[in-house]
């Protein structure tokens, strides 16, 4: 996986975690898949994030590493009621959607991602080049 419960404990106090999720490992797997797929459906289109997602350690993108984060923070948060979640966990969450929407439309662009490549190989562009043949107006 991309991120683990270490990584989570670098944003969220353990204790708080644990109390959060009953310590129930399906509750974090699932908020760490949440991260990975939203990630993955955002960015597939344009960047080879398969590769990104299955990088471990000190490997894997800052970026990211830390948009993964503030997904897996936020869904585990969803667990609780709305007036115990810490308003910093939804802007973060709000902020990350937007960046990886920025990602997926090329308004942006982030170092140490690969574009995608298309079936011939070539990278992939919103953009294709090229002409129609030239139209014969002869009247015979």
């Amino acid at each position: 996986m991309y991120i683990d419960q270490t990584d989570i404990e670098g944003k969220i106090d353990a204790t708080l975690l644990s109390r959060i999720t009953g310590d129930d490992a399906d509750k974090l797997a699932t908020a760490i898949n949440f991260a990975q797929s939203t990630i993955y459906g955002k960015l597939a289109d344009r960047y080879q994030i398969t590769a990104e997602l299955a990088l471990t350690g000190d490997n894997r993108n800052g970026v990211i590493l830390e948009y993964a984060l503030n997904l897996a923070i936020y869904r585990i948060y969803e667990l609780i009621q709305d007036l115990d979640v810490p308003e910093r966990v939804v802007k973060n969450y709000d902020d990350t959607q937007e960046s990886l929407d920025k990602l997926n439309t090329g308004k942006t662009s982030l170092a140490g991602l690969t574009k995608a490549l298309d079936s011939s190989g070539n990278k992939k562009s919103r953009f294709n080049w090229g002409s129609s043949t030239k139209r014969d107006n002869s009247a015979y």
